[in-house]
C-alpha cells in the first residue's frame, strides 16, 4: 500500500461516526479510498448506510491532520500496515464486517497461518 492510500485509510479511521463496517462500505462504493475523501457530501446523503451524524460536518482536515501524525509514528517505529482488501490481511478477518479496516504490525508475520 503507497503513502497516500494508507493516509486516507487512516483519516476513514478518524472521521468521527464512521465505523469499521461503514468504512468498508465506502470504499467498496467508490473502489478507492482517495474517492472516498474526494465524494461531496450531497453523493453521500444519497447511500443510505452513511450516518447522519458523519455526514453534518464531512471536512478532512482534522482526520487527515490525526492520519499524518499516525504516518510519522509508523515511520519512526518501523510499523507496517495491511490494508482489509490487501492479500495478507487474515483470511478469518475478512469475514468480519466490523473487522479492522487496518491491522498494523512490526517485523514479518505469517498472516495466512491456519492458527
Amino acid at each position: 500500500m503507497n503513502t497516500a492510500e494508507l493516509q486516507a485509510l487512516l483519516a476513514l479511521q478518524y472521521k468521527p461516526g464512521i465505523s469499521n463496517a461503514v468504512a468498508k462500505k465506502l470504499l467498496t462504493h467508490f473502489k478507492e479510498p482517495h474517492a472516498v475523501l474526494a465524494a461531496s457530501k450531497k453523493a453521500l446523503q444519497e447511500l443510505s448506510w452513511v450516518p447522519q451524524h458523519a455526514l453534518n460536518n464531512w471536512k478532512w482536515d482534522k482526520a487527515l491532520a490525526a492520519a499524518a501524525d499516525q504516518q510519522a509514528l509508523m515511520s519512526v517505529n518501523q510499523v507496517n500496515a495491511v490494508a482489509y482488501y490487501e492479500p495478507d490481511y487474515p483470511r478469518a478477518l475478512k469475514h468480519c464486517t466490523d473487522g479492522p479496516l487496518i491491522l498494523f504490525y512490526k517485523g514479518n508475520i505469517p498472516w495466512q497461518q491456519q492458527r
